[in-house]
């Protein structure tokens, strides 16, 4: 099981929220821990889209593997975890998606990246949906292919560096929004 885990802070308008909501009591506070919530939100939606950009996972896979953890007025800090297992291949784009066993034998092909296409996979085979592969020149035993774990996806450099981008953007964007709501109470 993998774990992969993004920090959601406020550091940067921390100062500029304080400063005008001096006179509410715990308003900078509360800005502050509502902007981190919903900017964790904006986070989750955008780590599903930068690793759907980059490998033939459904989005619905991603999702399943993502939590968060809310700020609190005490503690200003929000998490993204992502935990899983690696998928099975079948969980990426693959060719062909029918049964290739007894006569419909076909060679099937998967792309766990987006770039470069569909690849052949040796002697794999599709069954039930999984694909599998035998372990020697027998019939039995058989082994079913997996690929990388959904953690592993969104702790590509890449990824990581989008999210923390756009979560702190969020961040600061909410925040005045949530200023300006407080100051109108």
């Amino acid at each position: 099981m993998k774990q992969q885990t993004i920090k959601i802070t406020a550091d940067k308008a921390v100062e500029r929220a304080k400063k005008l909501l001096s006179d509410v009591p715990g308003g900078a506070e509360t800005a502050l821990m509502r902007a981190i919530n919903r900017a964790t939100q904006s986070g989750k939606v955008q780590a599903v889209r930068e690793v759907r950009a980059r490998y033939t996972v459904k989005a619905g896979d991603i999702r399943k593997t993502l939590t968060t953890t809310k700020a609190t007025r005490t503690s200003l800090e929000a998490e993204i975890v992502s935990r899983g297992s690696p998928l099975g291949l079948a969980s990426f784009k693959h060719a062909p998606r029918t049964d290739t066993t007894g006569a419909s034998r076909k060679r099937v092909r998967v792309a766990v990246k987006k770039e470069g296409g569909l690849k052949p996979l040796g002697h794999a085979f599709v069954w039930q949906g999984k694909i599998m592969q035998r372990i020697g020149k027998t019939r039995l035993p058989i082994e079913k292919k997996i690929g990388p774990a959904v953690p592993s996806m969104i702790g590509n450099p890449e990824v990581v560096e989008a999210i923390e981008s756009k979560t702190q953007e969020a961040v600061v964007t909410r925040l005045d929004h949530e200023v300006d709501r407080i100051l109108k109470v």
